[in-house]
């Protein structure tokens, strides 16, 4: 068939006509296709961000329970020497804690207690209450490479960080919850950030690193022996080593863990803090 001019004219622009349509068809599927990769991407990321802090607020509650009562053996390690340090704790959420130490002997009877964010230590030797300030929640415990704030657990994990997932890391053949814990803005806290492993078999902690406010590894904290302890698994062991100093380390062994049993609230007294034991 032979077109005349204007038929030609018309068929050529019948298939510009079509294939600008065709073009136009196409950018705007891949337009609707990035607006909904991004917003696929941008609610996988709030809900990553979602289970980090439910991930932290169940290793958190694991830990704690309602109350608690261990009985413990903290091994001091350094390169000139190494005492053991026995006692027994009591907890009840995150406000009350106390501590009373059973052995060696000339520490025996030593006790701690925190009430809400005051913490105090009694020493029978000299009959002497001290009250401990926030700018000593870093100092040692007991001559240990844990600090004040480890023991009493002063700042909140879930309530004083921000949670940021880091994706999967597999910890001692556990494919673990690599968990970042940035610190509010003026959050009562000693560290400037935490790393966190968590096991989700059983949502124990298997690893820790601390951080100091310019960034710098300090300690980690390691996690073993997991045991059965009334309605949920517990690492019976806590090991802390700090990265500046070559040699030494603390671990913490539980004997006994007991959670949401009846404690007597007057353990959390100040009376029961300077009690003759």
């Amino acid at each position: 068939m032979v077109y005349s001019p204007i038929q030609r004219g018309r068929k050529k622009m019948k298939i510009n006509d079509n294939f600008n349509t065709n073009i136009m068809f196409a950018k705007l599927t891949v337009f609707f296709l990035l607006l909904s990769f991004f917003g696929v991407s941008a609610s996988v990321v709030r809900a990553e961000e979602m289970n980090a802090t439910e991930i932290i607020k169940k290793m958190d509650t694991l830990l704690r329970g309602e109350t608690s009562y261990g009985v413990a053996d903290m091994t001091i390690v350094t390169p000139n020497w190494t005492r053991t340090v026995s006692m027994k704790s009591w907890s009840k959420g995150s406000e009350d804690f106390f501590i009373h130490i059973t052995a060696p002997a000339r520490e025996s009877g030593t006790t701690f207690l925190k009430q809400g964010t005051l913490l105090y230590q009694w020493v029978p030797s000299a009959e002497m209450r001290i009250k401990i300030s926030p700018s000593m929640m870093l100092q040692s415990w007991m001559g240990s490479d844990f600090t004040n704030d480890d023991l009493v657990k002063e700042s909140s994990t879930v309530n004083d960080y921000t949670h940021k997932s880091l994706g999967r890391e597999t910890i001692n053949g556990a494919n673990c919850y690599k968990i970042q814990c940035d610190p509010k803005p003026e959050a009562p806290v000693v560290w400037g950030k935490l790393i966190i492993w968590v096991n989700p078999d059983n949502w124990t902690p298997v690893q820790i690193h601390y951080f100091d406010e310019k960034g710098n590894h300090i300690k980690t904290l390691t996690f073993a022996n997991v045991q059965k302890a009334n309605d949920r698994m517990f690492p019976m062991s806590w090991t802390m080593t700090p990265l500046n100093k070559k040699g030494h380390s603390t671990s913490m062994i539980y004997k006994e863990i007991k959670f949401n049993t009846k404690i007597d609230p007057e353990v959390f007294s100040l009376k029961n803090l300077e009690k003759p034991r």
